[in-house]
């Protein structure tokens, strides 16, 4: 499961996934330990990994063909778009495992797309000429759970375009089912307000904008099959050599967060109790059986210890940094390449990330 967590991570800062999962927790440590010891569990059980490494060979291709779901564009905070069109989802032709691969490929795919310092993406659901056909209460429960649960924090904004009266009855269904959080990010809007999301160059003409793209399904091609399975064959030694590379950085990253946190121990324990009285301070400790005397807590040589704390923060900064260098050098053994990347529409990693 260590190695699960590390895998999540991918390129990402280890702090800001751990964030992310403490904010929607509200800053409840246990809370946030168990919703992302779930997460990993979750990621187990679906094997994410064989997901991405097979790719869009193990997915029904009629799934990518049908445009009902694909990435495109940055909205006016930088964030990658996901558009949904929910008039090409029906759920009496499509089996529902097909669609939950699809959708956590998606979001896989999707993940990697956002750059540092963005963090969030947001949705588009075009529900132009929605019918009752298209709604698939499962499906949905599916996409809200994983939203919620298993990506955290990751929503920017969920746009629901032109939705017709129809909708007003599954909303009501639906409304219930989100966090408040989740459920404040949901706008309702007209076309022709998304260009106040989204700048017209990385709109698409269908959209009200300019820009000129349009999603057409290419599969791979023989030769690039041919070429990912030798890539990703247990016989290529560049690949274990990157394996190998990336757990050693993986376990000099634990040791030297077990450090960071010793040596910052008895600084949080001060700081809690300089703060046990204030309201507004996340760093706050009840007097109680444990801390009788709270508000007398004292550091013998706080400032050297703080200046060998912040040098081990900043060495372990370092340590993270060269993981997602090596963690870059990876994703080709590991991911299979994806319209995304045949298209030129976004790479997992560029040439100055490695």
């Amino acid at each position: 499961m260590k190695e699960e967590f590390f895998y999540m991570m991918s390129c990402d800062d280890p702090d800001s996934v751990a964030l992310r999962f403490l904010r929607a927790r509200k800053w409840n440590v246990n809370r946030a330990i168990k919703m992302t010891t779930a997460c990993l569990q979750w990621r187990i059980e679906w094997n994410v990994r064989a997901l991405l490494e097979i790719g869009e060979q193990g997915i029904d291709e009629e799934v990518f063909k049908s445009g009902k779901a694909f990435i495109f564009g940055k909205d006016k905070e930088n964030r990658p778009i996901s558009f949904v069109r929910v008039r090409n989802h029906n759920k009496n032709t499509v089996p529902l495992f097909e669609s939950e691969k699809f959708t956590m490929f998606l979001l896989e795919t999707g993940r990697l797309s956002i750059k540092p310092p963005v963090e969030m993406c947001t949705i588009v659901f075009d529900m132009t000429d929605f019918s009752m056909n298209n709604m698939d209460y499962p499906y949905v429960k599916f996409v809200l759970n994983a939203l919620q649960n298993y990506y955290p924090e990751c929503l920017g904004i969920c746009l629901i375009v032109n939705a017709p009266w129809i909708f007003n009855g599954c909303w009501k269904v639906i409304k219930p089912l989100l966090d408040p959080v989740v459920s404040s990010k949901v706008h309702f809007i007209k076309i022709e307000e998304l260009k106040d999301y989204i700048n017209e160059d990385q709109l698409m003409k269908c959209y009200g904008g300019n820009n000129l793209y349009d999603y057409e399904y290419i599969p791979p091609s023989s030769e690039d099959i041919e070429l990912e399975k030798k890539q990703k064959g247990n016989d290529n030694e560049d690949k274990f050599k990157r394996i190998e590379e990336w757990r050693s950085i993986t376990k000099e990253y634990e040791d030297i967060t077990k450090e960071w946190i010793k040596k910052y121990k008895k600084l949080d324990k001060q700081f809690r109790a300089e703060n046990y009285n204030n309201p507004d301070s996340l760093l706050k400790v009840e007097k109680g059986k444990d801390n009788p005397n709270v508000e007398n807590i004292v550091i013998e040589n706080k400032d050297q210890l703080l200046k060998e704390a912040i040098e081990v923060d900043d060495k372990r900064k370092k340590i993270s940094e060269k993981h997602k260098k090596i963690f870059s050098k990876l994703i080709p053994y590991l991911y299979t390449k994806t319209y995304y990347q045949r298209v030129k529409t976004f790479d997992y990693v560029t040439e100055d990330e490695i």
